[in-house]
C-alpha cells in the first residue's frame, strides 16, 4: 500500500534514470469512485506520458477484507450503469490519446504491448522455474510444488523438483485458444481453427451465426471475429457461448 504521491515519485525517478517502458495499474468500478475522480486519475496517467496501462474493474473475492465488508453490507457495489460509465470513459480518453485497447484490461501506445503477457494470450510455450511456477507447451500444463524447502532439496539431490501436470485434450486446447484470443483485439482466426481444430469449425461458426445479429458484440468476416469495446465489457459471457463443455 502506498499513497498517490509516493507512486508518482517512483515513476518520475524511473523516468529520470532512463526507463521509458513503464506500465501502471489502475482500478475502477469501486464504491465512492465518481466519474470526475476517475477522469482525474486517467489524466494523471496521461500527464506522466506512460506507454502502457492495465485497468481493472474491482472484483470482490471471498475470504478477503473487502469480500467480508461487502457480504456484511458495510458498503454496496457500484451499479452496472456507474461501472459502465467508468469503462466508457476509460476507452474514450485512451483512444483519443492514441492508446490501443489490445486486450480486455490492457492499453498501449504502438510498440509497447506487453511481450510477457502476449505470450500467454497467444498460447506460446513458456517455462516456469521456482516453487509454484507454471510451464506450458501447448499440450501440457505443469506446475511445481509450492514449498521452497522441497524444491531446493530435490535440486540439491540432482533430481527434478516435485510437480503436477495436466495433459490437455484437443477440446481443452480449443477452449484455451478461444478464451485467450477472445481477450485480445486480434480475435479468433478461423483459418487457425480450420487448420488445428477442424472438427470444431462447424460448431464455432454455428455459434457465431447465432450471435452475429448483435453487432455490439464483435466484428466478423469470413476469416476473423473479435470483440468490440462493448463485447470486451461482457467478454466472459460471450466466451461461454463458444466454449465446449466436457
Amino acid at each position: 500500500m502506498h499513497p498517490v504521491e509516493q507512486a508518482k515519485e517512483s515513476i518520475l525517478n524511473l523516468q529520470k534514470a532512463g526507463f521509458q517502458n513503464i506500465s501502471i495499474d489502475l482500478i475502477y468500478g469501486f464504491p465512492g469512485l465518481s466519474q470526475k475522480i476517475w477522469k482525474t486519475n486517467l489524466q494523471k496517467f496521461i500527464d506522466l506520458k506512460l506507454p502502457h496501462l492495465s485497468a481493472y474493474h474491482l472484483t470482490y473475492e471471498e475470504k478477503t477484507v473487502l469480500g467480508h465488508r461487502l457480504k456484511t453490507k458495510q458498503f454496496s457495489e457500484l451499479s452496472e450503469d456507474e461501472s459502465l460509465s467508468h469503462y466508457n470513459l476509460l476507452c474514450k480518453i485512451l483512444a483519443k490519446k492514441g492508446y490501443s485497447h489490445y486486450e480486455v484490461s490492457n492499453f498501449a501506445l504502438p510498440g509497447f504491448e506487453s511481450k510477457h503477457n502476449k505470450s500467454y494470450w497467444e498460447s506460446k510455450p513458456y517455462l516456469g522455474l521456482g516453487p509454484a511456477a507454471h510451464s506450458f507447451n501447448s499440450k501440457i500444463r505443469q506446475w511445481n510444488h509450492p514449498n521452497l524447502y522441497y524444491y531446493i532439496k530435490h535440486l540439491n539431490s540432482e533430481s527434478l523438483p516435485p510437480h503436477d501436470a495436466e495433459i490437455l485434450s484437443p477440446t481443452d486446447q480449443y477452449n484455451d485458444y478461444i478464451i485467450t484470443r477472445m481477450r485480445t483485439s486480434s480475435g479468433i482466426d478461423l483459418d487457425f481453427i480450420k487448420t488445428y481444430f477442424p472438427d470444431k469449425l462447424n460448431y464455432l461458426t454455428t455459434k457465431i451465426n447465432s450471435l452475429k445479429k448483435d453487432k455490439r458484440l464483435f466484428f466478423y468476416n469470413e476469416r476473423l471475429f473479435k470483440l468490440t469495446e462493448y463485447g470486451f465489457l461482457i467478454s466472459n459471457k460471450v466466451m461461454e457461448a463458444f466454449i465446449i463443455g466436457d
